[in-house]
C-alpha cells in the first residue's frame, strides 16, 4: 500500500525547495553584477533589491511584464528617468538569465520603452561660466580639476582614478591615458599648461616619486577623491559663481562637447575623446548646439 506525504512532509518538501530556488538565484544575482563596473553594480543591485523587496516571496521566474508595470504604479514619485533605469536594471537581468537558460524570455521586452525627456539641453554651461567658475574657485587644485573636466569632457569617475602614471610626454606632445566604462583605455591629448599643471600637484605631493599616487586624492591620505567629493567641488564653484546649485561634473561634459562643436572639431574626435561606445551617442550634442535654424532668413 502506498503512503501519501502527509501535509508537514508537503510543506518541508516546499520549504526545501524554495531554498534551492533562493540558492540558485542568489548565485545568478551574484554571477550577473560581479561582471558589472562598481558604479553600475551599486546601481543595478540598488534597483533589482527594491523591486524584489516589494514582490517579497516572488523567484526571477514569476516576474511577468505585468508585475513591473504594477510596480511603476506604486510608485508615483518615481520620475520617468528613474522608471528607464529600474527598467534597464532588470531587463539587463533578465536577459542574464535567458542567456544562462534559466528564463525563457525577458518579461521586459513586452513592454514599450520608457519616454525620457532628453535634458542634455538644459545642462550646457556657456563658456564664460566656465571661466567664471575657474577664477572664483579659492583652491587651486580644484581649478586645476574643473578645468581639466572642461577640458578633457572627462567622467567623474575617470577623473577620480587618473595617477600620475597616466600622465604622459612624448616628445613635445603631452596626453592622458584614461580608463573609461568597461577597462576600455583611450588617449586624449592634453596642452602644455594642463600638463603642467597636473605635474604640478605631484610635486606639491609628499608622495611625488610615486608614479602611482593618485593626481587628486583626499587630504593627507593616497586615496582618491571620492565622486560625491568631486560633485560637491563642482556644485559649490557653481554657486560661488553665480549659477544653479543643480550644476554637476556631467554638466561640463556636456558643455565641453557643445563647445568643440561650436569651434568646428570633427564629430569622430570628439566621440573618441569622450569614449562614447557609438557616434550616435555624440551626435545628440549637434541638436543642443545652437546652429542654423530654418527663420534665418524670415524678416519679420
Amino acid at each position: 500500500m502506498e503512503l501519501k506525504p502527509t501535509n508537514q512532509q508537503n510543506e518541508l518538501a516546499l520549504q526545501e525547495r524554495a531554498t534551492e530556488i533562493l540558492l540558485e538565484e542568489t548565485k545568478l544575482l551574484a554571477t550577473f553584477l560581479y561582471q558589472k563596473t562598481p558604479n553600475t553594480r551599486k546601481a543595478y543591485e540598488s534597483d533589482i533589491k527594491k523591486f524584489f523587496a516589494f514582490y517579497r516571496g516572488k523567484t526571477l521566474r514569476d516576474i511577468t511584464p505585468a508585475h513591473i508595470v504594477v510596480y511603476f504604479k506604486n510608485h508615483p514619485e518615481l520620475k520617468e528617468s528613474s522608471k528607464a533605469r529600474v527598467k534597464s536594471s532588470l531587463s539587463s537581468l533578465f536577459k542574464f538569465c535567458v542567456r544562462q537558460r534559466y528564463l525563457i524570455e525577458n518579461p521586459c521586452s513586452f513592454l514599450d520603452p520608457v519616454r525620457v525627456i532628453d535634458q542634455t539641453q538644459f545642462r550646457v554651461l556657456s563658456h564664460e561660466e566656465l571661466v567664471r567658475m575657474i577664477e572664483l574657485e579659492p583652491s587651486v587644485r580644484n581649478q586645476i580639476l574643473i578645468r581639466l573636466l572642461y577640458k578633457t569632457g572627462l567622467r567623474v569617475s575617470e577623473l577620480c582614478s587618473l595617477k600620475f602614471s597616466n600622465l604622459r610626454k612624448r616628445k613635445n606632445s603631452y596626453f592622458l591615458i584614461v580608463v573609461g566604462k568597461g577597462n576600455k583605455t583611450r588617449t586624449i591629448g592634453l596642452d602644455e599648461r594642463s600638463y603642467a599643471e597636473l605635474n604640478s600637484l605631484k610635486e606639491s605631493s609628499p608622495n611625488r616619486a610615486i608614479a602611482d599616487s593618485y593626481i587628486f586624492k583626499q587630504k593627507h591620505r593616497n586615496l582618491s577623491l571620492s565622486r560625491v567629493s568631486v560633485w560637491k567641488i563642482v556644485k559649490k564653484a557653481a554657486i560661488r559663481a553665480g549659477l544653479s546649485e543643480k550644476v554637476s561634473p556631467h554638466w561640463t561634459r556636456h558643455s565641453h562637447a557643445t563647445k568643440a562643436l561650436e569651434l568646428g572639431e570633427d564629430l569622430r574626435i570628439i566621440q573618441h575623446t569622450l569614449g562614447h561606445e557609438s557616434i550616435v551617442t555624440t551626435t545628440k550634442y549637434a541638436k543642443v548646439f545652437p546652429g542654423k535654424s530654418s527663420g534665418d532668413k524670415i524678416d519679420v
